[in-house]
């Protein structure tokens, strides 16, 4: 019989959009202790499901899962308890990382996870606050939300530092609370430095809600293993909807009808209108044609990652910056991410993300055309 859960260390990697906190995990992920087991739950704004695909690393010891589609304090209920629950019953951590929407509100998360059913199982650390330093330095505002949280964070990250002079240093800190404070570019992080209380024994007696209580994972069928259900709001059950479809109405297929379109969600809610894509892995683009026509839209995040003819890149920005392409070891499928300010034209950006594919491959035709 399986020990039960106790006294998970759970870090919380918050922020705002855009400042660097999945470089930030990602760069934790790289020092994970050899034979150790984490958990990664991830939460973005988007319906599509991205972010677990940009951390996605072909190791065993870390398991990933993903929550898409608002913020997880907001989400909060059968959704995130299933989901969560399904991931510490799975991956059995010793670490669990998560990671809330850049559009979140991670003061109300992290009182949650001190809360019943999570009380006892997760040993809830410091959060650390992931902030983009050169946006501060040029008075860039924080939301409301994000700066609520600076206060109780047991560690301020300053990314993106590289450049800043003492000056821009001094007035990107001028406006923050006395906290720990570390600079930071690219996200590079050292493990030793994530805030942590004194952490509880495994063994303590008392006051451990055993993982058996944690709330039933199996409300929607199945368990699933490995990144398919990872990306799966656990309680939508079987996806069979339209080509478009919007939070209320159908959820996404899993399964392309025409391998040669793609599935596209959008997400229209008071921080933003998003849309995302997932194409057939058969499918190619061209970073070139992707880069120049990214660059005609005014978006506030894009990410992506997507197949080209010399492999498996990721990328994402902010504020309709340069991408940064990197390979990614993600091959399920290639996956687009945009966030506005303002509802777009879905019909217009699916026909502009259309051309930019690779036109050196050959159409893929259905079952039936191959028949």
């Amino acid at each position: 019989m399986a020990v039960p859960l106790a006294a998970v260390p759970t870090h919380l990697i918050a922020g705002p959009l855009g400042a660097g906190k999945t470089s930030l995990i990602q760069n934790l992920l790289d020092q994970r202790p050899a034979g150790e087991r984490w958990a990664v739950l991830v939460n973005e704004f988007g319906q599509i499901g991205l972010d677990a695909a940009l951390l996605a690393r072909d190791e065993a010891g870390v398991t990933l899962a993903e929550i898409a589609g608002g913020c997880l304090c907001c989400v909060n209920g059968v959704p995130f308890q299933v989901c969560l629950a399904r991931l510490l019953r799975q991956a059995r951590p010793q670490r669990l990382l998560i990671e809330p929407s850049g559009l979140g509100h991670p003061a109300d998360l992290l009182r949650q996870l001190t809360q019943a059913p999570w009380d006892g199982v997760l040993s809830v650390q410091p959060a650390v606050m992931v902030l983009d330093a050169a946006a501060l330095a040029r008075g860039e505002a924080l939301p409301d939300v994000q700066r609520a949280a600076l206060a109780t964070a047991g560690l301020l990250v300053l990314n993106k530092a590289e450049g800043l002079d003492a000056e821009a240093c001094a007035r990107a800190t001028r406006a923050l609370p006395a906290r720990p404070l570390r600079w930071t570019e690219h996200g590079r992080l050292a493990l030793a430095d994530l805030p942590s209380h004194e952490r509880p024994s495994h063994e303590r007696s008392g006051g451990v809600r055993p993982s058996s209580d944690l709330p039933d994972s199996d409300l929607s069928g199945p368990e699933r293993s490995g990144p398919e259900w990872s990306s799966v709001d656990p309680l939508r059950g079987e996806r069979s909807g339209l080509p478009f479809s919007t939070p209320g109405s159908a959820p996404l297929p899993t399964l392309w009808q025409d391998p040669s379109r793609p599935l596209c969600q959008v997400q229209d809610a008071p921080e933003g209108w998003s849309i995302g894509w997932r194409w057939h892995p058969q499918v190619r683009f061209d970073r070139g044609r992707l880069a120049a026509w990214l660059g005609t839209l005014s978006w506030r995040r894009a990410k992506l990652v997507v197949r080209e003819a010399d492999g498996w890149w990721s990328a994402n920005a902010l504020d309709g910056a340069a991408l940064a392409w990197r390979p990614s070891e993600w091959r399920r499928d290639s996956r687009l991410e945009l966030i506005f300010t303002r509802p777009q034209d879905a019909s217009a950006l699916t026909a502009g993300l259309e051309a930019a594919r690779d036109a050196a491959v050959e159409p893929m035709t259905t079952p039936a055309d191959g028949a």
